[in-house]
């Protein structure tokens, strides 16, 4: 059986994190200067500065991390983002979606989360409809972040990246769509699996045919 989990924290070289273990706290970390390059006999596991410690490998390759979650390579590869882990049998740990929280620039200049966010903002731009990009949607004192707005059509866009597998990100999306359908606003849904293959042709029939005040193309 597979565990669904979230790293929740984000990897900030100088960030304190709670170590697992009351002994690794009094651990001093060591620090590297990388300024120069070291030869054979220096090279040594990155390690960075108060990171949380489970093993002795990276839990993505394997490799010696010197009781650190990443090696150096993949700390540098997936640091400042949230990454979504499938564990199999407490030892098999596969990353789902390492785009998940990254830094893609769209052709106006938003920044956004995924390459998915970027191909839907890319075509509002294209196709002059004015958007705003997780604006704010407060609902019985909760403040929600739909993908995108768009003024003039009074449209959420929003796209959801997992399936039902999912169990955390579906226990999350089911809420947002009920406090949605409670506010009564006029929603469209994209999908990953369904829609990113042609996001253009998706976008013009969904733009095309949604109903004001309702969820659109939730079940697609």
């Amino acid at each position: 059986m597979a565990f669904f989990g979230q790293v929740v924290h984000k990897l900030r070289g100088g960030d304190d994190l709670t170590p697992k273990t009351k002994e690794r706290a009094d651990i001093e970390t060591p620090v590297f200067d990388f300024s120069r390059k070291q030869n054979k006999e220096e090279k040594q596991p990155y390690v960075p500065q108060n990171e949380w410690s489970i093993g002795n490998n990276c839990i993505v390759c394997g490799t010696e991390s010197n009781g650190y979650l990443f090696c150096r390579t993949h700390y540098n590869k997936y640091k400042n983002k949230t990454l979504l882990l499938k564990i199999t049998k407490c030892s098999e740990i596969e990353i789902l979606d390492e785009s998940y929280e990254g830094i893609y620039i769209c052709r106006d200049g938003h920044v956004v989360k995924s390459k998915s966010e970027r191909e839907i903002d890319n075509y509002l731009f294209s196709n002059k409809i004015a958007h705003a990009y997780e604006k704010a949607l407060t609902i019985d004192g909760e403040t929600f972040h739909p993908d995108f707005y768009l003024p003039e059509l009074k449209v959420y866009i929003e796209h959801w990246g997992y399936d039902e597998s999912n169990y955390e990100y579906t226990r999350t999306k089911n809420y947002k769509i009920e406090k949605y359908r409670k506010k009564g606003i006029t929603l469209i849904c994209t999908h990953e699996k369904t829609d990113t293959k042609d996001i253009e042709a998706t976008l013009d029939r969904k733009l095309e045919s949604y109903e004001e005040g309702k969820i659109n193309f939730l079940d697609e």
